[in-house]
């Protein structure tokens, strides 16, 4: 296999990681026709402070509970994020560099091939939530 062909795949690789986080995170740029899909901001109305609060309850937001008025589960009803590619760590993109977490600009960011933050451009991979 050519060193091409590795990139091409680990960028692929890394774009679908970054969705597939996005899309536990927040659902409102998603269209889903999973009812079962929980989504961390749907459930406990807001987004989370870091990466680790889907897979680990953050202290301060309350435990999954049904309202009972609206049919509806809130609070902290995960895990959200199971690692899908079994062996590597949750938030790393495919060359095992941390994934940035932008909750204020609402999007998650890899720095690419060259592992530089090129402000999402050049090789950085950028997904919105």
């Amino acid at each position: 296999m050519t060193q091409s062909s590795l990139d091409e795949r680990a960028v692929a690789s890394t774009q679908t990681r970054l969705k597939e986080l996005a899309l536990v995170i927040s659902s409102n740029n998603f269209a889903t026709t999973s009812l079962y899909l929980r989504r961390y901001e749907q459930d406990v109305g807001a987004l989370p402070s870091a990466l680790a609060d889907l897979v680990t309850k953050p202290g301060s937001v309350p435990s999954c509970a049904m309202n009972l008025a609206t049919k509806t589960l809130g609070g902290w009803c995960g895990p959200y994020w199971t690692d899908h590619f079994q062996g590597e760590l949750p938030f790393v993109d495919s060359w095992g560099r941390n994934i940035t977490y932008n909750k204020a600009g609402r999007q998650l960011q890899s720095n690419g091939i060259n592992g530089k933050d090129n402000g999402g451009a050049v090789d950085d991979l950028v997904q919105a939530f």
